[in-house]
């Protein structure tokens, strides 16, 4: 068996494929885990995001005090009630300077089209843009009126 696959079992805490595909909660993390396995839109958004996380950690290093160094970065992403608002504010000025810095414009050609038509594709874009919120997504949508040719851009 692939060690990538035995990892992914280990991982989701499935001993076999039978009690993995039983569980009806892990079917969206075998998507992903399947997607981030071959070249695919969700591989590459996913990758790209990164940079815009790398820049969100640079502006922590930048503006972080040194009891905040101390705590690190995750400390201050998985902040709560019990965290300080300067902790909240200093998470909100990393992102707002990542922000500045870093948009990625997805164009999805085929979007609005499996959307109408109920394409389980039309879904995963959709996830990618709840997970993403800071990604500007594209539908282009053509149409052929005789010899002219109309291009529709929507913002998503």
């Amino acid at each position: 068996m692939d060690d990538e696959w035995t990892n992914f079992l280990q991982r989701v805490d499935c001993r076999n494929e039978d009690e993995l595909f039983a569980n009806t909660e892990l079917k969206e993390e075998l998507c992903l885990w399947a997607s981030y396995r071959g070249q695919t839109l969700t591989k590459t958004v996913r990758g790209m995001m990164y940079y815009r996380k790398a820049l969100e950690v640079q502006a922590f290093l930048d503006m972080a005090k040194d009891d905040d160094l101390l705590d690190g970065y995750k400390a201050v992403e998985l902040s709560s009630e019990e965290y300080s608002k300067h902790e909240r504010s200093l998470l909100a000025q990393c992102q707002a300077v990542a922000d500045m810095k870093f948009t990625y414009v997805v164009s999805c050609q085929q979007y609005g089209i499996q959307k109408r038509s109920g394409d389980k594709h039309a879904e995963n874009i959709l996830k990618l843009m709840t997970k993403y919120v800071t990604i500007i997504f594209f539908d282009i949508t053509s149409k052929y009126l005789s010899y002219n040719f109309f291009i529709y851009l929507f913002l998503l």
